[in-house]
């Protein structure tokens, strides 16, 4: 509670964070996006270390350190995202500064194709907290293995994130230029070069996932630990499956947001995740099917997903949107 209490306190920090990456992902300077994350992220470590465990005669701060540490992380990324947003060059090329007048159109633009996207994130958020709690109600020994697995789960699934981010802003620039083949073509691009690391990641939880699960379980052996690694190891092997589902989802739910088909994609995505969640509610407290099961049902939710989404991109109907209510270019010679 005391470090969620630190954190809202200076919760416009990552919303800033949000709108500045985003103009720059949008315009194809990721770069800026990832010196400034880096940056902060190399702070944040830091801060970390000095405040949490009290070293180089700071005071041990615990908790509280880690939420000074992020919060310091988040001013700094916004610092430099900001400074990048103003400096002249943008301020040329794009008018930056004189974008920060208020605009009606704009905004309610915003509205209409951000609200659904973010709304999702948050049903979407919710939906999946509610199954990792349910999980968790196994007991401690399931609670650990869903941990452990979700662990690496995130290492793999930040690049998906950050595909799904080239692919929604790539579709979304050539639908602005009116030019649907190219943004089809940067959707299966971004499938072809998802699909090669999700293939390596496929590989390497198939193969070792003794040697990933046994990072985090706890030392010695004993009834406990053996509970652990086994669940853990059977997760981590089912993991690699929807990995490749998940490829999928992300890079053409990407590309149907970046062409603004953005109404669609929250309401399957969120159908399908509350789905899912009830569907494991009651395989948990009803029907008390086993932890295995619950994990499968899971997995082959996600499988059930991605396929809807790569259809629906697949029927094309997505190539008739507009996302912003501007003239088309001019024909070249």
């Amino acid at each position: 509670a005391e470090y969620y209490r630190i954190l809202i306190l200076f919760a416009v920090f990552p919303l800033l964070r949000a709108a500045f990456g985003s103009f720059f992902s949008g315009i194809g300077r990721t770069r800026v996006v990832m010196l400034a994350n880096g940056i902060g992220m190399a702070v944040n470590i830091l801060l970390n270390y000095v405040l949490v465990l009290g070293s180089w005669g700071f005071p041990a701060l615990g908790l509280r350190g880690a939420a000074i540490g992020s919060i310091a992380a988040s001013m700094i990324s916004v610092g430099i995202l900001a400074a990048a947003y103003l400096s002249q060059a943008f301020r040329h090329d794009y008018g930056t500064l004189a974008g920060l007048r208020w605009n009606r159109d704009v905004f309610l633009q915003l509205l209409r194709f951000g609200l659904p996207s973010g709304l999702e994130l948050f049903l979407n958020v919710t939906a999946f907290t509610l199954f990792v709690q349910f999980m968790h109600s196994y007991g401690r020994d399931v609670a650990a293995a869903v941990t452990i697995t979700f662990n690496w789960d995130l290492v793999a699934f930040s690049p998906l994130l950050g595909m799904s981010v080239a692919t929604m802003s790539l579709v979304g620039r050539y639908m602005g230029a009116r030019r649907p083949d190219l943004a089809e073509r940067s959707a299966y691009s971004g499938m072809k070069a998802s699909l090669w690391y999700t293939t390596i990641i496929f590989v390497l939880f198939l193969a070792v996932p003794e040697a990933l699960a046994g990072l985090f379980t706890p030392g010695g052996a004993g009834a406990h630990v053996d509970a652990i690694m086994s669940q853990a190891v059977f997760m981590i092997r089912l993991a690699s499956i929807y990995l490749l589902s998940d490829a999928v989802l992300l890079v053409f739910g990407g590309a149907l947001r970046g062409a603004g088909d953005t109404r669609w994609a929250m309401v399957t995505s969120v159908t399908c995740n509350w789905v899912l969640t009830i569907a494991c509610w009651v395989l948990i407290r009803v029907v008390k099917a086993s932890p295995e099961v619950a994990w499968i049902v899971f997995v082959g939710m996600i499988t059930v997903t991605g396929g809807i989404f790569l259809a629906r991109f697949r029927g094309g109907r997505w190539k008739a949107l507009r996302v912003l209510d501007a003239p088309a270019a001019a024909p070249t010679h």
